[in-house]
């Protein structure tokens, strides 16, 4: 679902765990946060709502990086590799 808020060039704030940290560069295409961190999820959400030129500059980055890297086609070639290997 992550995926799909980026694509629409949203921004987004996730926790750094594994799979929201592949699709979001932290300060590029969103912000990361500790799980379970109330405070740094609070200070990322004023920040991006304090500075909307920042989130929508992340937005159009974390599109990009989601049309280059988790394409359909990319995605299911990339499923492929894996099991014929």
């Amino acid at each position: 679902m992550f995926i799909a808020l980026i694509c629409v060039q949203n921004s987004g704030i996730t926790t750094n765990v594994t799979g929201c940290r592949d699709v979001v560069e932290d300060g590029i295409t969103g912000i990361l946060v500790p799980p379970k961190n109330a405070k740094n999820l609070s200070e990322a959400m004023i920040k991006l709502i304090e500075n909307p030129d920042l989130a929508v500059k992340m937005g159009k980055q974390g599109r990009e990086k989601v049309l280059c890297e988790f394409s359909e086609n990319i995605v299911i070639d990339k499923a492929m590799q894996q099991y014929l290997a």
